[in-house]
């Protein structure tokens, strides 16, 4: 799939939901069933997020905090997939939020 139908669904998600997009929840608006996504789908969510400069990925602790780039991509997938359980993958991919920032941003 393409970067740019990546970016613009995870946009269009954002402006909808007026949230943060978990990598779970770019999976499903893509149409891809979270539970059962591939380590190469949910990488190219982390490459787009990586590449995209309106887009950063991060944690929610007290407040959206940022995950500098370039993102430890095989890192954040080794720790998604080291779950045996889907139900394990989608919580772990829950962790992670993306965030959309306005053109000119970061």
């Amino acid at each position: 799939m393409r970067q740019e139908t990546i970016a613009e669904a995870i946009r269009q998600e954002f402006e909808f939901t007026r949230d943060w997009v978990s990598i779970a929840g770019a999976l499903s608006v893509l149409g891809i069933n979270d539970r059962a996504a591939t380590r190469l789908e949910a990488e190219a969510i982390l490459r787009c997020v990586d590449e995209t400069p309106t887009l950063r990925l991060g944690t929610v602790r007290a407040g959206f905090q940022e995950i500098a780039s370039p993102l430890p991509i095989a890192d954040l997938l080794d720790e998604i997939f080291s779950c045996t359980s889907p139900s394990d993958r989608v919580g772990a991919m829950m962790g992670y939020f993306i965030d959309v920032q306005p053109l000119g941003g970061r």
